[in-house]
């Protein structure tokens, strides 16, 4: 039994195989990819050597490749141009492909930063292959912290021009900029670039969902990387990562000893005045907008009764925010001040209706998409705040 059983698998197996028919799998004569070529300018940067600020003009040229190695395959089409550069791939342009070759083509960069790429798709007409191509990458200069709080809006709300963009801000020849830290929060901590050319300074605030270990005031970044969003108009970076100049020291990287070379004449020289703010200040919104996240000053302003409505008391009970009038004119503008958080021995309610000789702090922005903004003074210790007889003085 078991021998006509083997019989039968053998007879069945032998018919299997001489029945079936081989067939030959060969490759598609297509369009399989694109070479994207850069011809001007020739030196694309590198990593250590980064572009100079000017360079935004860039000459290229697009060859479609086929998979059995035509160079080129002819088609002729239109595809896309898209620019890669900061975590984001922005369309730019269709540029067209006659006989497997683009024309040279030249397009006009700017608000480029960091390292970035050219990429071309075959993504449009009735039947796209979706074959890609990309060039070599470029070093464009990082951005500084003046023009991630640049905005193209013409009114409020001020949004980042960069929002949703990784950044690097790096220390390298010619940009290393001069980030020193104004205030370190529960949450974070507000960096300012000394060396813009800009008066104040710009300022932008690092969120690090809780209190950053080893930061202090006045201590120098080197390096600041993270994404860029807006957070009730305020412009921060997201999910951060820093080098100080305390780590550069102990560091043998090119970026740590250009860093410590170019840095090393401000130690403990770094001196941030606050901008002095008055009503017709808030009257020039661009202007309050250059001033997020900057220390600023605030004299002979009022506390207002932060008990007088319920909305004003719960302000205060939830947020520790209260209200202060400038009186540098009659109809004079208003600040929210928090102190509790870093003052707690202040109490401002027993100072209703008392005027500050001054109140000093971190301005940050509070709107909700509407064209006016709350403007809040954080407070950062007991020495930003002088009322009557509540003035510590720093021995």
């Amino acid at each position: 039994m078991n021998r006509f059983y083997h019989y039968i698998f053998i007879s069945v197996f032998l018919v299997f195989i001489f029945g079936c028919s081989t067939e030959k799998i060969g490759i598609d004569s297509g369009l399989q990819s694109f070479q994207l070529k850069i011809l001007s300018p020739e030196n694309l940067g590198s990593e250590s050597e980064l572009l100079p600020a000017d360079t935004n003009r860039i000459v290229f040229q697009a060859k479609a490749l086929g998979s059995k190695g035509q160079d080129p395959f002819i088609i002729t089409k239109g595809i896309s141009l898209y620019l890669n550069f900061g975590g984001k791939s922005n369309f730019i342009k269709t540029i067209n492909i006659t006989d497997g070759l683009s024309n040279e083509e030249t397009i006009e960069l700017s608000g480029v930063y960091g390292k970035a790429h050219l990429m071309v798709v075959d993504d449009t007409g009735d039947e796209p292959s979706y074959a890609t191509g990309s060039s070599d990458e470029i070093y464009f200069r990082n951005p500084s912290i003046s023009d991630i709080q640049n905005s193209t809006a013409e009114e409020p709300p001020f949004g980042s021009s960069m929002t949703g963009y990784r950044v690097n801000i790096r220390g390298q020849k010619n940009n290393i900029g001069r980030m020193v830290i104004t205030a370190v929060t529960n949450s974070g901590f507000y960096v300012t670039d000394l060396a813009s050319q800009t008066t104040p300074p710009p300022s932008l605030f690092v969120y690090n969902f809780s209190r950053p270990y080893g930061v202090y005031r006045y201590q120098m970044i080197c390096q600041l990387t993270g994404g860029i969003q807006e957070h009730l108009g305020d412009t921060q970076i997201t999910f951060p990562d820093w080098i100080s100049y305390d780590d550069c020291k102990t560091s043998d990287s090119l970026l740590c000893k250009i860093c410590v070379d170019e840095l090393k004449d401000y130690e403990k020289k770094n001196i941030i005045e606050p901008y002095q703010l008055k009503t017709e200040t808030t009257y020039d919104k661009i202007l309050m907008e250059s001033l997020e996240s900057s220390l600023v000053e605030i004299k002979n302003a009022t506390i207002m009764n932060m008990f007088e409505s319920a909305y004003d008391r719960s302000t205060y009970t939830d947020y520790g925010q209260y209200k202060v009038r400038l009186n540098d004119v009659t109809a004079s503008a208003t600040f929210l001040v928090i102190s509790r958080d870093n003052v707690s021995d202040f109490d401002p309610a027993q100072y209703i209706g008392k005027s500050f000789s001054y109140v000093r702090g971190i301005l940050t922005e509070l709107n909700f998409g509407s064209k006016n903004s709350m403007w809040i003074i954080n407070v950062r210790d007991k020495y930003d705040i002088c009322i009557e007889d509540y003035c510590p003085k720093k021995n």
